[in-house]
């Protein structure tokens, strides 16, 4: 019996240490249009979007997120390593698509992994002006096997934040160039940020996208 109860005090132990090295966030998003890459994943249509993710303190991280699409919804699942070396900062991980798809009736959707997914690697510097860049590359799938690099700039000024990206794909077979602006503020009165995001890609024909947001943290 003795021995039980020493075996309990050190699991509760265990346990509240790797709880204090641990964190668990995520937020919940409500969005006129679903924005990524320069479309619209929604047709122009609002959707609502989530995130869960944990990180240890060592930098280890894993998470999903989650939105509603024109048709179905669409589900991410990523882990990674993010760390920082004399305010270098250093991201990388991977990230797994799944998305609902119609069965073979055509009556209904089910949800089944996409078979593809893109590592990713991505370095920041503030310079007053956050810098940044990421790599991405596909894999899994000869069909969607994409090479990005995709270049950014942040500012936060505490009232307001703004930033943009442009996205190059290096296999123009892949897609096309796209570009991104973002401007947001947050309110504490509704807890959360208002932003308005502008994006669109280099295709002839294609039209100028936009986004309202609201995103609550927890």
């Amino acid at each position: 019996m003795k021995l039980i109860r020493l075996s309990l005090v050190a699991a509760v132990i265990a346990s509240s240490l790797v709880a204090d090295l641990i964190t668990v966030s995520g937020d919940i998003t409500f969005t006129s249009n679903s924005l990524w890459r320069g479309g619209s994943g929604t047709d122009d249509t609002a959707t609502v979007q989530g995130t869960i993710g944990v990180e240890h303190e060592s930098g280890v991280y894993a998470g999903a997120w989650g939105t509603g699409l024109a048709v179905g919804s669409e589900i991410d699942l990523y882990v990674g390593y993010a760390t920082e070396f004399s305010g270098l900062g250093l991201d990388m991980g991977f990230i797994a698509y799944t998305y609902t798809v119609r069965n073979d009736a055509g009556t209904e959707y089910d949800h089944k992994f996409d078979e593809y997914g893109e590592a990713y690697l991505g370095l920041s510097y503030d310079l007053g002006v956050e810098i940044g860049a990421t790599f991405y590359k596909g894999l899994m799938s000869e069909d969607k096997d994409s090479t990005i690099v995709e270049a950014s700039l942040g500012k936060d000024f505490g009232v307001m934040y703004v930033g943009a990206a442009y996205g190059m794909q290096l296999d123009e077979e892949s897609g096309d160039d796209y570009y991104s602006a973002t401007i947001g503020m947050p309110f504490e009165s509704i807890k959360g940020d208002l932003s308005l995001t502008y994006a669109n890609t280099d295709a002839e024909d294609s039209d100028a996208v936009f986004a309202v947001t609201y995103t609550t943290s927890f």
